[in-house]
Formats: structure tokens, sequence, C-alpha cells
């Protein structure tokens, strides 16, 4: 149930309405450029500026009356809470919102620069990752064809990353001058910020890859581009260097495997074929993972350093467990501990219980490919930040938002219909 609906005797927003075409294309952009996390401007993401403008037309669409969204608790509840702990930690910890905290070097061209993180940037980051892109498609939630839209817009961004990545590798081509990443001789950034974040887009996206290069009724140029996609993100795996990139893919690759074959009535099939799976990993796997930083030596240095810094996150969740050691505390390698450390228990359970209902919901949408394949992307990405640190990616809960809208789509379709008989 939506905490708060905003009714109109006017229809809701649709894709043919002025306003309708011009949040569409807003948020379709933003889905397409959110992985491109390098890509920044004035020290925004480019995916920043087309959800800014999805708020603001969403805004003036809904004071014209032309417009109804659903303010749902599990969009609005989180930026809420971190609201109130920004408040705390200005009172209690002597912290004002735009303090810098932590900071991480960066390059851009042949300049240095650094990122700072602090709570005000954590609460606008929650807001443009999580609240205005729920708020914002909502709109559409009748509109079972501008969500698959926008699912096909942010799968072909991360496509489009990883077609950079190769081309970039094979041609020998130097970084983009304008490309805002760290500096690693070795790992490759694609369009991203970090080898970490482009592993990760690539991840979360595969399931959508191989929906619609093996998915049915497709058609015969959509299957070759997303096979140039799949196998452009797979080699973007390898050229990353992430060792949580590399597991979570096979990972991935597997489970939308399973998904395909369970939804196309040959879920019998899954068996074999996993033994088989199973048998040529065992055979080609060693051999494979010997040329990734699974083996080299800086994999040693890693896993110190990552224990070292997940040692240090817990110690200062020990010490403040319920409402943490203020916003942006600890940045270390796992979501959770991020959260437990920053705001504590509360922050917590507030996060997971947002994410958890609309991920929830989702799968109960699993009957339809394109949802269940959306709610596998989901996993992988609550799967991911055991590993990794990204929380506050725009690229991270499209595959929530849009499995969940599906998901009411298809429910209200169906309510319809009966109501019909």
């Amino acid at each position: 149930m939506a905490l708060i609906r905003t009714v109109n005797a006017k229809p809701p927003l649709s894709a043919t309405a002025p306003r309708g075409r011009l949040l569409l294309l807003a948020l379709a952009f933003a889905a397409l450029t959110s992985g491109w996390t390098g890509f920044r401007l004035v020290g925004l993401n480019l995916a920043d500026f087309f959800l800014v403008a999805a708020a603001i037309l969403s805004a003036v669409s809904l004071a014209a009356g032309r417009v109804t969204l659903q303010l749902r608790w599990q969009f609005l509840l989180l930026p809420a809470l971190v609201l109130m702990l920004m408040a705390r930690d200005a009172i209690v910890f002597d912290r004002l919102p735009f303090q810098q905290l932590t900071a991480a070097l960066y390059t851009t061209g042949e300049s240095v620069g650094e990122t700072a993180g602090g709570s005000a940037a954590f609460l606008g980051r929650i807001l443009l990752c999580w609240t205005i892109i729920g708020v914002a498609t909502s709109a559409f939630r009748d509109r079972k064809d501008a969500l698959v839209r926008l699912a096909g817009f942010w799968s072909v961004g991360i496509g489009i990353s990883a077609v950079w990545t190769v081309v970039q590798y094979a041609a020998g081509l130097p970084d983009l001058p304008f490309l805002y990443h760290v500096d690693s001789a070795v790992r490759s950034v694609g369009l991203s910020n970090h080898p970490n974040s482009l592993a990760e887009t690539v991840c979360v996206a595969i399931p959508l890859f191989c929906h619609y290069a093996f998915g049915r009724e497709k058609k015969v140029q959509l299957r070759m581009l997303a096979f140039i996609g799949l196998t452009a993100g797979v080699w973007s795996l390898f050229l990353s260097g992430s060792r949580a990139g590399l597991a979570m893919g096979l990972i991935a690759f597997v489970g939308s495997g399973v998904v395909r074959l369970r939804l196309s009535g040959r879920g019998i099939w899954g068996i074999p074929l996993g033994l088989l799976a199973t048998a040529v990993g065992i055979l080609v796997l060693p051999q494979v993972w010997a040329t990734t930083r699974f083996s080299a030596g800086s994999a040693q240095l890693s896993n110190t350093a990552r224990a070292q810094a997940l040692q240090e996150g817990f110690e200062i969740f020990v010490s403040h467990p319920i409402l943490g050691a203020g916003l942006s505390s600890w940045l270390g390698e796992m979501v959770p501990l991020i959260l437990l450390a920053g705001g504590g228990l509360l922050l917590f359970a507030v996060f997971y219980a947002g994410i958890g209902s609309v991920f929830v919901r989702g799968l109960r949408g699993s009957r339809d490919e394109l949802t269940a394949q959306l709610s596998w992307s989901a996993c992988i990405v609550l799967m991911f930040g055991i590993l990794n640190n990204g929380i506050v990616e725009r690229y991270l809960y499209w595959p929530f938002i849009l499995a969940f809208f599906l998901t009411l789509n298809r429910a209200n379709n169906s309510s319809t219909s009966e109501a019909q008989q």
C-alpha cells in the first residue's frame, strides 16, 4: 500500500502526453547513463542531471494536475531517517552536513582530483539512486511498455560501457580525456570510475543480456545486440581484474540460465546442464583463474587491506551499535557494515526493510521472464554488496524498482480483467 497517494480526477500520466514523453525520456537517459560513473560534470554523475530533470518534471506535472505519483514508504523512509541522522551527527558528533570526512583520489585526463564523502552527500545520493527513481517511475505504473523500455535503456547503457572496454583494450586506445576514474595501468574501467564499478555493472546486467539474447519471441537484431553485449561484458569482467566481479559474473550467468529453463518449461534440463557446467568449471577454471587477480601477488595485499578495513568497520559498529558512529564514518568493503557503522542497527533495518519489501514484491511477478530476470539482477546487487562497498551508485536499484512496478502492473491488469468478467 502507498503511504501517500496523490489522486487527481484526470487520468495518470502516460507516455503519449507531452510531459509524459519528457519524463519518460529523462528516466530513459538516466537509466542509460547510470552505469557511466566516470562521466561527471561539476562533480556530478551524468545520470544525476537526468534524475534531477525527472524530479522536476514529476513535480511540475503533479502541480499541473496531470499526474498521479505513488509516494510509498519504501522510497521515503530511508531518506527521512538519513536526514534525522544528519541532525544527530551535527549535534552529537559536531559534524556539519557538508563536512568532508573521506576522499578518494581520481584522475581526469592529466589532472588529479578527489571525491569527498559526508552526510549531505550520502543523503543526496540516496535521493538520486532510490527515491527519485522510485517515485518518478511510479508515474508509469500502468504502462508496461514504458517500464520495459526503461529496462532496455538500462541494459544498453551498461552494454555500451562493456563494448568500449573491449574496443579500448583491443585497439590500445588511451582513457577518454574527460573520464573521471581511478588510475590503474593494468585494470580497465570502461566508462566507470573504478574497475570494481565496471565489474558490478556488468554482473547486474548479465541477466538482461541473457534475456534479450536467449528469451522467447525476440527479434534477430535484438538477439545479436544482446549477444554482443553479453560477450563484451564477460570480456570486460576479466579486463576489470575484479575478483568479486569474476565470481559474481559466473553466478549471474548460471542463475540466468536457470530462470530461462524454468520459465520455458524445460527446468528438468537444469540438473544435467548444472553437472556439465560444474565439470567444465573443474577442468577449465583453474587455468583461467591463473591469469586473473585471484592468483596474482596483489591479491594477498588486497586481502590483507580488506581484512584490516573490515576489522576497523566492525570496531566502529561495536562502539555505537544502535545509531552508529555517524554517516560516512566508514566506507569500507561491505555494504551491510557501512550501514551498521554509520547508522547502527536502525539504519541497517530501515535500508533492508525498504529494498527488501520492493525486492520481495518483484519476486511475485517472476512468472514473467523479464520481471524474473530483473529480480535475479536485484539478487546479484544484494550479493555483490557483501563483497564491495557500492551502496549509492545510480545503476544499482533499477532492477528492484522496475521488477516492483512490472509486478504491480500485472496485478492491476489481472484485477481489472476479473472485475470486467
